[in-house]
């Protein structure tokens, strides 16, 4: 949009853009209720007209400091008042509101639906399949885009519909924009290369420059592991998960994705150990099942764990019980235990301890959990 936009007027079509994406009634709610106090805000200082200056004078108003470029460390209030902002000023600036899309939900339009597979399908003979999930993401946000923007088609990509793709990603940090600009890459060169387009688009997608000590590994010291599981309620079923999840990542040194995606299969009892294969690189992982991580699963999977027919082991303690989505990295775990610690965020994402030594011997026969 950009011109002059009166705030009703794009209010109205903010709100029927969350239709068409098909948010939820909870979150439609919530970009109800905050874009009814920008709405008052702006009445109560004579604004008529959206600006990012308004924005940004209402986030100061609503939060106590502008939290557009701020991306760790939010309230819940915070959160939500950053994120219907940015949806409406994203309203204002490309004409849509840009959704993350994962793959199990979304619908590929029609007339993208026959490139976008063939990607996806050359992409698996090239990639593991947790990147999959990053490529297969990214590509349909960026369909997305696409699409809401009027592009009925791939032939009809340009260098304009790029770049201005390329600054939806402004408020990202800049591995997250070096990751998107990747793979829009990939995509693009994939379309050229089988003749799909007939230009190559890659030269309308900027460089990021990211240094390789951009994200020096961190740990976390054992009095500090100590201190977050001591603050586990493992009275309830939603301590006994967590406590769990953190003792597997903090004793084993387990990604996080594996024990997100960890089965009931995977547990070998008998042998007390853990069979699994590695997201990240798809290779088979064979782990000690110590007597602390095998009685915490125990005392989960008897005792904290919903009934339910899911394959996996760790699962949501709401209704319908779930799996955890394939993007959840945890963080609103680890960061509960942390601030309940008062201990300072290091990294987002779960834990290892500094002096993390899994031991190779088998552990301690334990008692079935299922007895």
């Amino acid at each position: 949009m950009l011109e002059a936009t009166p705030l009703e007027q794009l209010l109205e079509h903010a709100q029927a853009e969350l239709a068409r994406l098909g948010y939820r009634t909870s979150s439609l709610q919530i970009f109800q209720c905050e874009w009814g106090k920008l709405k008052k805000f702006a009445a109560e200082n004579g604004i008529q007209e959206y600006s990012s200056e308004l924005a940004e004078n209402y986030l100061v108003f609503r939060c106590g400091r502008n939290v557009l470029n701020v991306h760790s460390d939010l309230s819940e209030l915070e959160k939500n008042a950053r994120r219907t902002v940015l949806a409406l000023d994203n309203c204002y600036t490309f004409g849509i509101i840009q959704r993350s899309q994962h793959g199990r939900n979304y619908v590929c339009p029609e007339n993208f639906k026959k490139e976008a597979q063939s990607y996806l399908d050359y992409q698996k003979t090239r990639t593991t399949p947790e990147s999959m999930k990053n490529y297969r993401r990214h590509l349909y946000q960026f369909i997305g885009f696409l699409y809401g923007n009027g592009i009925s088609s791939c032939a009809e990509i340009n260098g304009a519909n790029i770049s201005s793709y390329c600054a939806t990603l402004a408020g990202y940090d800049a591995c997250t924009i070096h990751t998107r600009l990747c793979s829009l890459r990939s995509f693009l060169r994939f379309l050229y290369e089988y003749e799909y387009i007939s230009q190559n688009m890659v030269a309308y997608v900027p460089k990021v420059k990211l240094s390789k000590d951009s994200h020096i590994p961190t740990t976390w010291t054992d009095d500090e592991v100590k201190r977050i599981i001591a603050c586990i309620d493992r009275g309830n079923p939603v301590g006994k998960r967590d406590y769990a999840i953190i003792l597997m990542a903090a004793t084993l040194g387990m990604r996080i994705g594996d024990i997100r995606d960890l089965r009931l299969s995977s547990l070998d009892w008998n042998e007390n150990r853990l069979e699994f294969q590695e997201s990240k690189n798809g290779q088979a992982q064979v782990l000690p099942l110590s007597n602390p991580v095998g009685w915490a699963l125990i005392e989960y999977l008897k005792n904290g764990r919903p009934q339910t027919d899911s394959p996996f082991v760790f699962v949501q303690q709401i209704p319908p019980y779930d799996h955890f989505s394939t993007h959840n990295s945890f963080w609103y775990i680890i960061g509960k235990y942390l601030k309940m610690a008062h201990i300072p965020p290091k990294k987002r994402g779960c834990m290892c301890s500094s002096s993390k030594n899994v031991s190779k011997r088998s552990p301690k026969r334990l008692a079935p959990w299922s007895t």
